[in-house]
């Protein structure tokens, strides 16, 4: 398997989830199980479908559903930009303040310069009530004018 590499389209170049999340999460949940069965759970083919229904899951909200399965998507890929963008902020959905400072130091030293990580830890020194630290790395990110 191509470590740190996971597609993100389906075998037909198509994706589900960004427009119709309640709609792709039970068909990626059924995919997902036959990969995991017909292929095991490390590969590129599962790694992609389990990134697909964690996105899913994320963008209907259900973030303690998602976090396992990033978790398990950075297991197969574990510098990979965009998992550790989603794993790390649903981790700060999930109000777990500490561990998402741990994973968006991770993810700065995976992809230095991605503006991602500046906004990302703006995020956590706003809720901490850092609001000029918050708009100082908002700033920096090109997210603040």
């Amino acid at each position: 398997m191509n470590r740190g590499k996971i597609p993100t389209r389906s075998l037909r170049g198509e994706r589900i989830f960004p427009a119709q999340p309640a709609k792709a999460a039970p068909i990626y949940e059924r995919a997902l199980a036959i990969s995991e069965k017909a292929q095991g759970p490390v590969n590129a083919n599962t790694a992609a479908l389990t990134s697909n229904l964690a996105g899913a899951y994320k963008a209907l909200g259900q973030y303690a559903k998602a976090l396992p399965l990033f978790e398990r998507g950075l297991e197969a890929a574990p510098n990979n930009p965009d998992l550790l963008a989603d794993y790390t902020a649903t981790l700060g959905e999930l109000g777990r303040a500490t561990e998402m400072l741990a994973a968006v130091r991770r993810f700065a030293a995976a992809a230095p310069g991605d503006r991602r990580a500046l906004y990302l830890q703006a995020v956590l020194a706003a809720r901490a009530g850092n609001h000029g630290l918050a708009r100082s790395l908002l700033q920096r990110s090109g997210d603040l004018d």
